[in-house]
Formats: C-alpha cells, sequence, structure tokens
C-alpha cells in the first residue's frame, strides 16, 4: 500500500508536468536560436549586396561620396560575435532541456536559468520559471531521486 501522502503525490504530478513543459521550451529557444543566425546570415548577405553597389549611398552624402565600405569589416566582427552568441545560446539551451527531461545535473540548469534572465523578453520569462520551479522542495526531491546511484 502506498503510504504517500496524497497532497505530496499531486504536487509531484504538477511538478513533473511543469518540468516536461520547462524542458519543451528549452528545445523550442534552442531551435529559436538556430533559427536566429540564419536571420543573421540572410541579413549580412543582404547588407554586403547594398555595399557592393557603388551608386548604395551617394544620395545621402553631402559631399556625393558613396557608403564608407570599411565600415563592413567592422560590422562582420559584429555578425561573427552575434551569431557565435547565438550558437552557444542554442547548445546551452538544448542542453538545459536534456538535463531537466532527466533530472539530472539542477546547478547547471539553474547558471542557465541565469542566463537565459538576459535574452529579453522570452528568456527572462523563461529562466525566471525555470528558477521559481527548481527551487521548489518537492522538485529538489525528484532531482535527488536521480543522484542516488
Amino acid at each position: 500500500m502506498n503510504t504517500e501522502n496524497p497532497i505530496m503525490r499531486d504536487q509531484r504530478e504538477i511538478d513533473s508536468n511543469h518540468l516536461k513543459i520547462l524542458s519543451i521550451f528549452y528545445y523550442i529557444t534552442s531551435v529559436m536560436s538556430i533559427l536566429g543566425i540564419g536571420f543573421l546570415y540572410v541579413h549580412y548577405l543582404i547588407f554586403s549586396k547594398f555595399l557592393a553597389d557603388p551608386k548604395f549611398g551617394k544620395e545621402f552624402a553631402q559631399n556625393s561620396q558613396a557608403f564608407p565600405v570599411e565600415i563592413f569589416s567592422f560590422l562582420k566582427w559584429f555578425y561573427l560575435i552575434f551569431g557565435l552568441i547565438a550558437i552557444i545560446a542554442g547548445l546551452l539551451n538544448f542542453i538545459a532541456g536534456r538535463f531537466i527531461q532527466k533530472r539530472t545535473n539542477k546547478n547547471a540548469i539553474f547558471a542557465i536559468a541565469c542566463i537565459n534572465c538576459l535574452q529579453m523578453p522570452f528568456g527572462t520569462i523563461l529562466g525566471a520559471a525555470t528558477i521559481f520551479v527548481l527551487l521548489r522542495e518537492t522538485v529538489k526531491i525528484q532531482f535527488s531521486e536521480n543522484m542516488k546511484i
């Protein structure tokens, strides 16, 4: 006979559902990061095409010189840095989704949730929700049960 408190059992079901939803949202956020890399690449292609046109910027410049192409060499670093950030964010979110699904590495999930809080607005919502769920005692029990060997 199951001697567990029915309220505790219900809370464990609720926590399991919340963790399942969180892992799904981490996977979705990971895919969105990868799609963001695609958007960044398309933006780079369009921007480089405009700068390759010698007539671009002449009508806006006062001394009728073209847009300085040297600026684009600086912007290439911008694309590279934000592309790397998107790759790292995508990988971290995928890893967090796997950890939540397997109920392991609670501290790593907590750290990734804190990093997600910097990505406004969706990352902030996901990170805060993750932190609130991970701080529950019943969730801590679920994670500690998986740590036993």
